[in-house]
This record gives structure tokens, C-alpha cells and sequence, in this order.
């Protein structure tokens, strides 16, 4: 524990010196300032706030927001009375979603204290709380623990190579942390068959992954953007960085087959913006100006938030960043239909790896594979068929985690 503790304490102390210059730590800093006010201001302003019934639910970031959304929208969906506190980590998760509206009150959770957590969990006195995925702070878990109340891990990946697996902190983990969690529910069989070598077999679920439950639901969702039909190949880039988009340029230049290409990148900052259009000229179009080249080879896309929807208008999708650190969202890409090709930094997707293994997914490693994928892809249909069908059976495997969840909660009455 005082190994812990020290560790923390020193973390935190990083994080304050860093946001003098950093400012992702700067708004970790300013965004837990007064938080006992602020918390308590939030809930004065919910109506029998004491008389409902109240589901926590802490992430991350804005990654394990969306493995967690589809489990928070149900609650609210079935329960709408109870109350909902969705707590971040990240300053890059809250910024983005601080204003969810299907969330009672959205916050950041506090330095990993003792202090903290007791005073944190009795101002909200929640009935049950959610954790997703990891970000395993163990003061707020042992304060939880002592209290009773039932604190559930869900989309739970334990590799073997994780922190759980180190001689260093093997005990502290397995025998402080995880015995908080009342019952856990994990991604992958890998993660099941480990899990229960050290944690109560009944106390595990192998419920599979929340996001197939979520891109499924916005698959099914209207699409309505002014992106007109086109007679050849489509590839929707998300996600892309510097690397993706020189390898893309390169086979945008070199292919022969007819080849349209919409760009999604990570950053749409105005250098950015400029400096792909010069890898793409003349036949880049930005997609705020669309309307006026609608035959553009290349739509630069310019605006958030269309990602998950521009995928519906590609035959191939190539997710970025997987010549970087890791590879961005797959599913929501080939919950369409459409075969996905990516780097080879994907280790730690599960759903990367299921997909190779099934012929749904190409791993690549220059411009020429690329090439030659979207060749085969185009000139034979009849395997964009099969990749088709394929996963929609893979995702009717894959999908009803947030079922699994929901019905344990009712079961037990936490809500």
C-alpha cells in the first residue's frame, strides 16, 4: 500500500508540474479545482436527488466512454427515474462529452485518495456502480468495497502481458484491487480462461465486447450526407496521421483502377488540412466545399463527428494510425459490411486480430499491399460478397454485452 500510495502521490505531482506547460494537464488541474462545490452544486440542482436510485459509472477516456455508452443509454432507456454520474479520467474523454445529456451530472473523478474517495462516494451514494474496461484507482474501489455497495468491471481485457501479469504488482492487484469488483464481465475467451485462474470463476461473465452493441445501433441509423454514387472503388481513410496519409497518397497516385478516396483525419487543424491537399492535388475537394466538385477523386473531410457514417459509403475502409501506436475504431467501420485493411501496430485489438483470422481484415505494410489488396478487392466482387456475410454472422455472434450487463443489474436488484 505505501508503494501505492507513493506512486500516486508522485503521479499526481507530475501531472501538476507538467500543466504548467502541458495543456492536456493543465485542464486535469483546472477541471478538479473547488471539485467539492462544483459536485455539490450539480446534485442541489437535481430534483429527490436522495429518493432515486443512482448509477455511477467511470471511465477513462472517450474510448471507454463508448464501450460503456450503449450500457449507460440502456439504464436510461428501462430506468429513467434513476440517476446517472458519468465520471472521466482524461481531460480529452470530458471535454468532449461534459455536456452528455443522457448523464445527471458528468465530472472528473478526483486524485486517488482516501480523503477524496470517502468524501466523493458520500456525496453521491450510489447504488451500483459501473467501471469500464481498467483505469483501476484502488482507494475509490477499497472505499467502495467497505461500503457495500456493488461495484461491476465490464469490457474487461486481462492480457498477458498486463500489469496483472508483472511480479511487481501480481498480488497488489489480484488480492487489493480486483477483489473490489463485485462481478466482472470480460471481452474474450483469453481473458476469461486467465481471469479465473486467481478471481472466483461464478464472478465472471464472458460477455463479450459493449462497442458491437453500439455500432450496430448506428448502423441501423438514417444516412443522409450529400456524398453522391461512384463507378469504381470507394476507400473511407478514418482516423489517419502523417503516415497513413503519405502511405495513402502513394497508392492514390500509383493505382490504376478507379479509386475514390474520402480522408477522415485525426487532427483537422489547418496545416494539417493543407499539408494532405498538397499530397492529393489537384484532385482533393475539402468537404465543407463538396457541393461545388461532387466528382472529386479525394474529400478531404474538414468537420467532426462524421466518421462512424462515412464509413456506409465505402467498399474498403483503411482505419488509421496503425503505423503509429494503435490502429483507431474498427468496428465501426466493418459494421457495414466493408472489408478493413491497417497497419501493423494493432496489438492490442482483440477485434483486430478476429478479424485477420477470419479473412474480414488485412494487415499491410506499405503502399504496394494496399495496391494489391484493392485490386482484388475490385476485381472480384464475389469476395466483397463473402466478407459481407460473413460478418454479419460475426456480429450476431459478437453483439448482446450490454444484455448480459443489464441483466445481471436487474437480478440483483441494484436498481
Amino acid at each position: 500500500m505505501l508503494f501505492y500510495s507513493i506512486s500516486t502521490q508522485l503521479y499526481f505531482l507530475f501531472i501538476r508540474l507538467a500543466s504548467i506547460f502541458n495543456p492536456k494537464a493543465k485542464l486535469w488541474i483546472q477541471g478538479r479545482k473547488n471539485w467539492k462545490k462544483t459536485l455539490k452544486n450539480k446534485i442541489n440542482a437535481i430534483p429527490d436527488y436522495q429518493n432515486r436510485k443512482k448509477v455511477w459509472i467511470h471511465v477513462s477516456s472517450l474510448g471507454e466512454f463508448e464501450q460503456g455508452r450503449p450500457v449507460l443509454e440502456a439504464i436510461r432507456k428501462k430506468y429513467p427515474h434513476c440517476c446517472v454520474i458519468l465520471t472521466f479520467f482524461s481531460p480529452s474523454g470530458y471535454e468532449v462529452r461534459k455536456n452528455y445529456d443522457l448523464a445527471d451530472i458528468v465530472t472528473y473523478i478526483p486524485a486517488d485518495t482516501r480523503g477524496n474517495a470517502e468524501y466523493f462516494t458520500q456525496l453521491i451514494q450510489p447504488d451500483v456502480v459501473i467501471w469500464v474496461k481498467y483505469d483501476f484507482w484502488y482507494y475509490f474501489l477499497a472505499v467502495l468495497k467497505s461500503k457495500n455497495i456493488p461495484v461491476l468491471l465490464i469490457s474487461a481485457v486481462f492480457r498477458a502481458n498486463s500489469v496483472f501479469e508483472k511480479k511487481l504488482f501480481r498480488q497488489f492487484y489480484r488480492n487489493r484491487v480486483l477483489s473490489c469488483f463485485m462481478h466482472i464481465f470480460v471481452q474474450d475467451e483469453g481473458s476469461f480462461s486467465r481471469l479465473k485462474q486467481y478471481y472466483p470463476e461464478y464472478q465472471i461473465t464472458l460477455a463479450g465486447d459493449t462497442r458491437y452493441d453500439r455500432v450496430l445501433e448506428i448502423a441501423t441509423q438514417p444516412k443522409n450526407l450529400p456524398i453522391t454514387s461512384f463507378e469504381g472503388l470507394t476507400l473511407v481513410a478514418g482516423s489517419t496521421w502523417q503516415k497513413d496519409e503519405e502511405i495513402l497518397s502513394e497508392v492514390y497516385h500509383n493505382i490504376k483502377i478507379p479509386l475514390r478516396m474520402i480522408i477522415a483525419p485525426h487532427e483537422i487543424d489547418e496545416a494539417h488540412l493543407q499539408s494532405i491537399e498538397k499530397k492529393f492535388a489537384p484532385d482533393v475537394i475539402r468537404y465543407s466545399q463538396y457541393h461545388t466538385k461532387p466528382d472529386a477523386k479525394v474529400i478531404l473531410i474538414d468537420s467532426f463527428g462524421l466518421l462512424s457514417t462515412l464509413y456506409y459509403y465505402g467498399e474498403v475502409a483503411y482505419i488509421g494510425d496503425g503505423f503509429g501506436n494503435h490502429i483507431h475504431n474498427l468496428l465501426e467501420a466493418s459494421v457495414y459490411g466493408i472489408a478493413t485493411i491497417f497497419g501493423p501496430k494493432h496489438h492490442k485489438a482483440i477485434e483486430a486480430r478476429e478479424h485477420i483470422a477470419k479473412g474480414l481484415a488485412k494487415e499491410v505494410h506499405n503502399a504496394q499491399e494496399i495496391i494489391d489488396y484493392l485490386n482484388e478487392i475490385y476485381t472480384n466482387p464475389q469476395k466483397r460478397e463473402v466478407i459481407k456475410e460473413k460478418l454479419k454472422t460475426h456480429y450476431e455472434q459478437k453483439s448482446g454485452a450490454v444484455q448480459y450487463i443489464l441483466r445481471y443489474i436487474e437480478q440483483n436488484g441494484y436498481i
